[in-house]
């Protein structure tokens, strides 16, 4: 069996953005990601993501920060 890695994206958006990303990065990445939550704070939403490899968390974070509203993304792999 091998080792899943459990990973947090988080992103800020432009101003009043953030409810319209959530809803794309849901459409766009429903099946890759495990949740997506809308944050208050320094960062505006934060996805979590389980993948069996490093080349599934490259997609889903390169495809969030090409999204329209997203202004800024911080990838977080846990150990």
């Amino acid at each position: 069996m091998s080792e899943q890695i459990k990973c947090y994206i988080l992103i800020s958006t432009e101003v009043g953005r953030e409810y319209e990303v959530a809803s794309s990065i849901k459409r766009n990445f429903g099946d890759k990601i495990d949740e997506v939550v809308i944050t208050y704070g320094l960062y505006d939403i934060v996805v979590r993501l389980i993948s069996p490899n490093l080349r599934l968390i490259d997609e889903v974070v390169t495809g969030i920060r090409a999204l329209p509203g997203v202004k800024e993304t911080v990838t977080l792999i846990g150990a």
